[in-house]
């Protein structure tokens, strides 16, 4: 049973400003399967078998769960990539590790994924990222989640044998739209990112260097719309600026110096745009899907009544076959 007390309400306006976004968030948030315990990695644990280390970090004050990966083959002599993991607005671990797949593509290949906590005034439900334009508690409360992550990659690399070359991010919505405010701050820590269904909202920096981008969106989304506004997000009451995709292709495109002119692919649903040419190949690469919404291709519903995937693109791997291609430079 669900129990809300409340403050008198002044308007029915600010109640649904301040209160039906929370509720539809804790409805999704409870939904979603939790992260599995697991031991600590204390002691330099090295794994032969699937391993889920769980664990809490302090930053500013608070302690923010998150969980790391390990592949079979990785035994901490021998260094590996790191793929850090964004949930989306609402989610928490869970919701990435259950929506994205990763964990089972970091098996096969052969790489360490995190999946860290965003932050909630529910504790661990309804957790946000301050991409800020969005979303929510992180967004009004302006959390320092450029500094949290920048502090998170350090760590891990402190605590796992990461190669350093090879850091990747990718989230999805209000994820995507936070490893986007990533890519524009933090393009010396990482060497590629890849987003779905997320925006930009205008205020990003210009990068300190190309970065290769990969960009998933399903034209139906209704939550990010492709071409821009706040969807859905606003009639739940939360201050969204997002830019059209059209917006975050061009910056990329022009930030990384690459071709305005794409090669252009159609498969089904699926059209492809890659925009190459940039002097260090920092690529830009854009996958649009028809007749699809607001979904992690290839993966599985984040609840019940979500927007159902595309089966004819695995965002989990068109994300790792992009990484594979791309290192920093050191």
């Amino acid at each position: 049973m669900l129990v809300i007390l409340a403050a008198p309400i002044q308007s029915r306006k600010r109640f649904a400003q301040v209160v039906v976004p929370v509720l539809a968030l804790t409805v999704l948030s409870l939904c979603l399967p939790p992260a599995q315990a697991a031991p600590s990695n204390e002691g330099g644990y090295h794994p032969a078998v699937p391993t889920d280390m769980v664990s809490r970090i302090p930053f500013d004050g608070h302690k923010r769960k998150y969980v790391v990966h390990l592949p079979p083959s990785y035994d901490g002599r021998t260094s590996m990539p790191l793929v850090v993991c964004l949930h989306g607005g609402g989610g928490d671990i869970g919701f990435a590790q259950r929506m994205f797949g990763m964990s089972e593509k970091a098996d096969k290949e052969g790489f360490i994924v995190a999946y860290p906590n965003g932050s909630g005034r529910l504790g661990s439900h309804v957790l946000t990222w301050n991409a800020e334009e969005c979303c929510g508690y992180a967004e009004a409360k302006r959390i320092d989640d450029v500094g949290f992550v920048r502090n998170f990659i350090q760590h891990l690399r402190t605590d796992y044998n990461v190669d350093n070359k090879r850091v990747y991010l990718v989230g999805f919505s209000n994820g995507a739209m936070m490893a986007y405010r990533l890519a524009s701050e933090l393009a010396n820590e990482i060497a590629a990112v890849a987003v779905v269904s997320g925006s930009m909202n205008g205020k990003e920096k210009v990068p300190s260097r190309s970065l290769p981008v990969l960009i998933i969106h399903g034209l139906e989304d209704k939550h990010v719309p492709v071409e821009g506004g706040g969807g859905k997000l606003a009639k739940w009451g939360f201050d969204v600026h997002a830019k059209p995709l059209d917006y975050a292709v061009d910056f990329w495109v022009n930030a990384n110096g690459c071709e305005p002119q794409p090669r252009v692919e159609r498969h089904g649903a699926v059209e492809s745009k890659v925009y190459s040419g940039a002097t260090d190949d920092s690529e830009v690469m854009v996958y649009t899907i028809d007749g699809y919404a607001h979904s992690w291709p290839g993966g599985k519903r984040a609840w019940l009544l979500a927007d159902r995937p595309c089966p004819q693109l695995s965002a989990t791997d068109k994300c790792w076959e992009f990484f594979q291609k791309h290192s920093r430079k050191l």
